[in-house]
């Protein structure tokens, strides 16, 4: 059928006088948003194969993309975020802490009281205290968990029952990881209170029969891992001898 019709069109053409038939379009350029996913696809492809340094490459690559393209610039957050756990992965901790002080600037207006996007604020303020931990400065990185606790702690207003679970397992994984600054940090006795609180909280999501299978066992692995913390900070007593 299409070398009919190709045929048909050559005889019509020589009919009147050779007239070309128009030529295909050009192949369409993949957009700035197109081309800064496939880059962040390939460079999260690299990090899961264990070539950090490649992975790290192609996300200051795309970096550097989104300062120069004003159609990409509301993606630098994301392009911030796994910059930061590829420093971390490579652990070059330091660079990870200067991207998450970045990622937190992003959100200055996210952070003032009663601002309409407070839980922005605080997933910035758990990954810069994350960060802070790998470099070992607990008491820099309690300060800035205990913020994002409270903050965490102080999201309020309407929501499904999903949406006030998450929020709830936020809280609870921020006050676990807290608990773990505030004992490295040589405060063991507020550390074991936070630990404690994470855990009543993560129990709430875990225990929540109305919850899906996935969001149910994120929070049970995460009280978990808070009740493995718990138990070295106070290891149980051994019977007394009769």
């Amino acid at each position: 059928m299409i070398r009919f019709w190709s045929l048909l069109l050559l005889a019509t053409a020589a009919a009147f006088g050779a007239q070309q038939a128009p030529s295909s379009p050009a192949p369409q350029q993949p957009s700035a948003d197109q081309t800064l996913t496939k880059l962040l696809m390939d460079s999260d492809q690299k990090k899961v194969m264990g070539d950090t340094a490649g992975a790290i490459k192609g996300y200051e690559t795309a970096l550097a993309r989104v300062g120069s393209e004003p159609a990409i610039r509301n993606r630098e957050e994301e392009v911030l975020q796994r910059l930061s756990a590829g420093y971390i992965a490579s652990r070059r901790y330091q660079e990870a802490v200067t991207v998450s002080r970045r990622i937190l600037a992003l959100h200055q207006a996210d952070c003032k009281p009663g601002a309409p996007f407070l839980e922005r604020c605080a997933d910035a303020q758990y990954g810069l205290g994350l960060a802070l931990m790998y470099t070992e400065d607990f008491t820099q990185a309690a300060a800035e968990l205990n913020r994002s606790v409270a903050n965490f702690g102080g999201i309020g207003g309407p929501g499904d029952e999903l949406t006030r679970m998450n929020r709830l397992k936020n809280l609870g994984s921020a006050e676990s990881l807290l608990g773990a600054a505030l004992f490295r940090a040589g405060d063991k006795e507020k550390a074991v209170a936070t630990i404690r609180r994470a855990i009543a909280n993560l129990k709430i999501v875990a225990d929540d029969a109305k919850l899906d299978p996935a969001t149910r066992g994120s929070a049970r692995k995460s009280m978990q891992d808070a009740q493995a913390s718990l138990n070295l900070l106070e290891p149980a007593q051994a019977p007394a001898k009769r």
